[in-house]
């Protein structure tokens, strides 16, 4: 806050529970030390029981506890990504292989080239090669005689012809230059190893190539696809029953609650669709059975089964208790309405 209004003044002996009062935000008292539009967000801002403890809350997590990741993402300076780079960091590749095609392209490894940017000479031969040459990070891993056979050995194949580049420059025409492969010579590649994939599942079946006829035979290899019915099951004789879910977009952050309230036979009581603001699904979750739950009690049904299909709401409505810090106010906001009525909690 000191930041955001630098010019208004400032007390440390101000405490915050002086702008509350019946346990609402007093507006009209932070208008006199705050801009209007300021005064009015805070007002938004739940002030929760006054009964419990204060609560460190750390926002930049999704269940509110401190962790030094999301610190450091918050004061770290992130250069430009490098797609290129960045391809070879794959979960299928070894985690050492990666890391060292990372220092290759940094040029971050101790050979000759990189030692003498530090004043030092490193008088250091390749005697792999039919002419010894230094050895720089380019030759030992592009260039070199024994180099170039590795590489020509895996890349002939796929119709691509290695030269003697810089280890950049290779990476770049992999990756970059991907329309100058020879597609037949990889769909053959291609198709003799799902051959084996196939024939290792389905051992009566044989796929033949060519690479048109294996695609055709796959579409004969339809998976056997299993379905169950979800059926609504009505509440006790004389009860009623809440179903409620809420959904989050993490693309866009956008969230929604719903919920229907039924009687035991069926028959539609109310129906709800609203949007709301929440961090992630399971705030979502919370909010649609707080909202619903105090619907309930607003228009006088206080005997009725609440049925979602979040087991973590769910299990954390039965204890009372959240062990998620950005839940704790809705599950106790909401656990003080259950106490209010005789509530039975399902999953769906």
């Amino acid at each position: 806050m000191a930041y955001l209004i630098p010019e208004a003044s400032k007390s440390s002996k101000l405490p915050v529970k002086n702008f509350i009062k019946n346990g609402k935000w007093n507006t009209d008292k932070l208008k006199t030390i705050l801009s209007n539009h300021i005064a009015e967000h805070i007002n938004t801002i739940g002030i929760g029981n006054s009964n419990l403890k204060d609560q460190v809350f750390w926002d930049l997590t999704n269940y509110g506890k401190y962790s030094n990741k999301t610190a450091w993402n918050l004061v770290r300076f992130r250069n430009t990504k490098q797609p290129l780079i960045n391809k070879v960091w794959h979960n299928s590749i070894p985690f050492k292989m990666s890391f060292l095609a990372w220092r290759i392209w940094k040029r971050k490894v101790p050979f000759e080239d990189v030692i003498l940017k530090f004043g030092k000479h490193l008088d250091s031969k390749c005697y792999c090669c039919t002419v010894a040459r230094d050895q720089t990070i380019d030759h030992v891993f592009s260039q070199g005689t024994i180099t170039s056979k590795v590489w020509n050995l895996f890349v002939s194949p796929l119709g691509i012809k290695h030269s003697h580049l810089s280890v950049r420059h290779v990476i770049n025409f992999w990756y970059g230059n991907q329309k100058k492969f020879r597609i037949y010579k990889l769909e053959n590649l291609v198709g003799r190893s799902l051959q084996m994939a196939i024939h290792n599942t389905f051992q009566k079946y044989n796929l033949i190539l060519p690479w048109k006829d294996i695609c055709q035979d796959m579409y004969k290899l339809n998976p056997v696809i299993k379905t169950q019915v979800v059926c609504w099951q009505k509440p006790d004789t004389g009860s009623t029953k809440l179903n409620t879910d809420g959904s989050f977009n993490n693309n866009n952050g956008k969230a929604g609650l719903g919920g229907a309230l039924r009687y035991d036979n069926g028959d539609l009581i109310m129906a709800f669709s609203i949007k709301a603001h929440c961090n992630n699904h399971n705030i979502a979750e919370a909010k649609a059975a707080w909202y619903g739950i105090n619907w309930c009690l607003q228009n006088g049904y206080n005997n009725f089964t609440i049925e979602s299909d979040s087991t973590v709401i769910t299990d954390m409505l039965k204890n009372k208790k959240a062990s998620n810090f950005r839940l704790n106010k809705i599950i106790q906001d909401t656990t003080e309405l259950l106490r209010q009525a005789t509530v039975k909690h399902t999953y769906c």
